[in-house]
């Protein structure tokens, strides 16, 4: 394990190590034992507030489609990092367009919707 105690204006290491919550902690997720993971700071930073298991599958898409990858994980270039971030950001669109989706599905079996238009616009 590599230790690194971090200082204003210093970049931490891509392999250090890291506490990742696998809930994210912006979706109500506790800093809690159940709630943490071990993750290197590159992969922290890559997964944002994306779901856990939703990540490690892109990861391996990514591994799969690049066999050399999972070597030099933490030595990729720059404009590497900047293309995987960028499809992390896509894919926690579709998450978050997939979710909202089924929560309106469900509000639209679950619950009625009274129409309000008659009450507004009846003349006197």
């Amino acid at each position: 394990m590599i230790t690194h105690q971090y200082k204003e204006g210093i970049t931490q290491p891509r392999n250090l190590l890291t506490k990742d919550h696998l809930q994210p902690r912006t979706y109500g997720g506790l800093t809690i034992y159940d709630n943490l993971i071990a993750a290197c700071s590159q992969c922290n930073n890559l997964r944002g507030e994306m779901e856990a298991q939703a990540f490690f599958n892109l990861q391996q898409k990514w591994f799969r489609r690049d066999v050399t990858l999972r070597a030099r994980w933490h030595t990729i270039s720059r404009e590497e990092l900047y293309d995987l971030k960028t499809q992390c950001l896509q894919a926690h669109e579709r998450q978050l367009r997939g979710l909202a989706m089924r929560n309106i599905e469900y509000a639209f079996r679950h619950f009625k919707f009274i129409c309000c238009q008659k009450k507004l616009f009846r003349r006197a």
